[in-house]
């Protein structure tokens, strides 16, 4: 990636509240506990600084995450879509919401059938897992509200994912989580290792024996996708990194900028990796703009992200004279490398020896084993 290269826009992320109803042993968001919501005139004067630039693209997804999304009141959302749906000529936008999953009604059901928004739920596995990291204010368990979610989903003949991360409760019941997770008739699946971002310090990478759990953990997947013929992402990305040699396994490029434009209450903006956005250090800013008063094309002439993308791609240089894995992964993760080294001239993560090289590693055993039948 040359160092001057930006976008094109890909995935523009949005938060609709600063709140969230839950709180999970892992969130590394710093401020869930404020119910700051988004002005729908400031989501339009967002969306006016957005779709003026140069730098979208045929294919935009939208998509409300940071926070819970649900959280605001369901005619307040009604509102965002209909701010977004005015864009429809510009682009072929689709608009996907990552959500807890625990407020889903009949209300939300038929909002998301009137703007066919892609649903993702997010969710750990069975009631035991998943109610011990997931849980609300006052401590309780999630999963039963999930699944009533879940059910209604189904009833409305909307298609769902299921976004789970791995963490030290799950590597314990490896098999009971997939199982659980994979039997609820999800469209596909998606595991994220817990990450050490923000306020969150994942104990995951505190002891060997955890990696190694997290390493058969991805022997399942492995065989769950090959066997069951679930939809599961890291399988499938690992795969195709690994055949075509493709240089970015998480799909869209988080290392250049603008690819995704993340978006706070206040119309906040931030590129790179979206956790950078709520990311506090008094060295860095994360900051580069305010799309409510500022073009998306006037904040990319400012400059301000430059120092960052230069770090990142010194750190990318180090990563690709020196890690075997660099045709897999292409330079590791902007937030990972912050999350844990408060830099980004760096190279190897603990993220990127668990998430990458152990799946990688499991992947190329798979793939012996199926070559020697």
């Amino acid at each position: 990636m040359k160092r001057n290269s930006i976008g094109p826009l890909e995935l523009l992320l949005i938060q609709p509240t600063t709140f969230c109803n839950l709180d999970c042993t892992y969130c590394y968001l710093p401020n869930r506990t404020l119910k700051k919501r988004l002005d729908p005139t400031a989501l339009e004067s967002v969306l006016n600084n957005v779709f003026s630039s140069k730098i979208i693209t045929d294919n935009l997804l939208i998509q409300f995450h940071s926070g819970e999304p649900l959280a605001v009141p369901c005619n307040l959302f009604r509102k965002y879509c209909e701010v977004i749906d005015r864009y429809g000529d510009y682009s072929n936008l689709t608009l996907s919401v990552q959500t807890n999953g625990t407020t889903i009604n009949e209300e939300w059901c038929r909002l998301f059938k009137d703007y066919n928004i892609q649903i993702g739920i997010s969710l750990d596995g069975g009631k035991d897992v998943n109610d011990s990291v997931r849980v609300d204010r006052k401590g309780s368990g999630t999963y039963e509200k999930v699944l009533k979610g879940i059910r209604l989903l189904k009833e409305f003949n909307i298609h769902f994912s299921i976004l789970s991360v791995i963490s030290i409760e799950s590597i314990l019941k490896p098999q009971s989580v997939i199982d659980d997770l994979t039997s609820l008739g999800a469209e596909s699946y998606a595991f994220n290792v817990e990450e050490s971002d923000g306020i969150n310090s994942s104990d995951l990478f505190v002891y060997e024996s955890y990696r190694t759990k997290v390493k058969d953990f991805y022997d399942r997947l492995i065989w769950t996708a090959n066997n069951d013929k679930a939809k599961i992402r890291e399988v499938r990305n690992m795969l195709g990194a690994i055949l075509g040699k493709r240089n970015d396994n998480k799909g869209i490029n988080v290392n250049r900028p603008f690819s995704i434009v993340s978006v706070d209450t206040d119309g906040n903006m931030s590129t790179f990796s979206p956790e950078l956005l709520s990311e506090s250090n008094r060295n860095y800013n994360f900051i580069f703009g305010n799309l409510i008063y500022e073009s998306l094309d006037d904040i990319i002439k400012n400059g301000l992200y430059l120092p960052i993308q230069y770090e990142i791609q010194s750190g990318i240089d180090l990563c690709s004279i020196s890690c075997d894995y660099f045709e897999l992964c292409g330079g590791g993760i902007p937030s990972n490398k912050f999350g844990e080294h408060k830099r980004f001239d760096v190279t190897e993560t603990e993220y990127c020896k668990t998430a990458v090289q152990d799946m990688a590693t499991s992947m190329f055993e798979f793939i012996e084993k199926e070559n020697d039948k």
